[in-house]
């Protein structure tokens, strides 16, 4: 029961940022009540404050989560939800990263902002908020590399092909020194004074 009462205490704070048109602040609070206690008026707000800061793939998310979830507890407000995903449909920014044959290696591996990307979704179009993206490509004995690509907002429909990766440079073994020999000491009695 407490995290329905912390999580009501959240949503309302984040009315009252949401309000102020202080969405940052509201978009936060609206996310911790969320993750206490799951709502469709919730989601609804944090789809409206990704809106309001021009994110409009996290507000069509955000949006249909909502009207997944009234469709399945039965809450008459998931037509709202649905049209809103509706409106900001058509705002959304795509990102493509193209992985073309000669660019694929054993092992290699592709990241958008640190988290991978699966081999499934190169060359797939993806929904993405407005923003720069770090991309990085990486494979066994090959040089690194990392790229940022900015995406617009409205509709920005953005490909980023990925090159082949240049081999690495071959760093030669150094052959390990042979251990510094020590005198041996005689086992013979020293000479004896005359």
């Amino acid at each position: 029961m407490a995290d329905k009462s912390e999580s009501h205490t959240l949503f309302e704070r984040g009315l009252g940022e949401y309000k102020k048109s202080s969405y940052p602040e509201a978009l936060k609070l609206f996310l911790a009540s969320q993750e206490l206690d799951p709502g469709v008026g919730t989601l609804l707000y944090m789809g409206e404050c990704y809106k309001q800061l021009g994110k409009a793939a996290s507000a069509w998310g955000a949006f249909k989560e909502a009207a997944t979830l009234a469709q399945r507890l039965g809450d008459k407000r998931g037509e709202t939800a649905t049209s809103k995903a509706a409106e900001v449909d058509a705002l959304r920014s795509y990102l493509t990263i193209e992985v073309p044959a000669a660019a694929r290696v054993d092992g290699l591996t592709v990241k958008r902002d640190g988290k991978p990307v699966p081999t499934a979704l190169w060359g797939t179009s993806v929904p993405v908020d407005p923003g720069t993206y770090s991309i990085d490509v990486s494979a066994p004995g090959k040089l690194a590399e990392k790229t940022s690509v900015p995406v617009g907002d409205k509709a920005a429909k953005i490909t980023h092909t990925v090159t082949a990766l240049k081999a690495a440079p071959v760093v030669p073994e150094i052959a390990a020194a042979p251990p510094p020999t020590t005198k041996k000491e005689s086992s013979a009695p020293p000479p004896s004074p005359a």
